[in-house]
């Protein structure tokens, strides 16, 4: 059996006026080998965005975020702080919005003990009022570089969202990933 490993996060975000969110990111992480699974709880982060320009549907946000290590014998823990920001802009147009986002971490990780920067471009579709579909384009360098893509669809009714979307790195191996989210707006 080989090793698999993966993620998932619970987002707790709250809209503390027009123009900030807060938010409370709690990761659990899995690996699974021949012997056992194992799972634990990884970093938790703090995020507050703020939308600094709005308008004529072009956007900008800026959000510094903070990762808080919870658990010293944890195996996805960085047992350390870590920090960045995260460069947010979004641009309307009327089915289609583009999106790009660059991250730059800083990391005092045990292993690696590297900064990581990330940088992706999105654009999602709305086929319906509650129906859109997205694709991204990443890049990544923490640890060495790996660029990658996702496809996904959303579908929204009421308060609640649904998505689901297949990534892949870009490299030979055929190296995938499911990603699935639920959100509930309570306001």
């Amino acid at each position: 059996m080989d090793e698999k490993e993966g993620s998932y996060i619970f987002n707790f975000t709250y809209g503390a006026n027009d123009k900030t969110d807060i938010a409370l990111n709690v990761p659990f992480g899995y690996l699974k080998n021949y012997e056992n699974v194992y799972t634990d709880i990884s970093d938790p982060s703090v995020e507050v965005k703020y939308r600094f320009y709005e308008k004529d549907g072009i956007k900008f946000a800026i959000k510094p975020f903070l990762g808080i290590p919870v658990k010293h014998d944890s195996e996805f823990s960085e047992h350390h702080f870590s920090y960045g920001i995260t460069l947010v802009s979004q641009f309307n147009l009327e089915k289609i919005t583009f999106y790009a986002n660059s991250s730059y971490m800083v990391h005092k990780n045990r292993i690696l003990g590297q900064n990581e920067f990330f940088q992706s471009i999105s654009a999602e579709y709305n086929l319906s009022d509650n129906l859109s579909i997205i694709s991204t384009l990443f890049l990544s360098s923490y640890g060495q570089t790996e660029e990658g893509g996702l496809i996904g669809v959303g579908y929204s009714k009421g308060k609640i969202e649904i998505s689901f979307g297949i990534g892949k790195l870009f490299k030979p191996q055929n190296d995938y990933s499911i990603y699935s989210g639920i959100t509930f707006r309570f306001f």
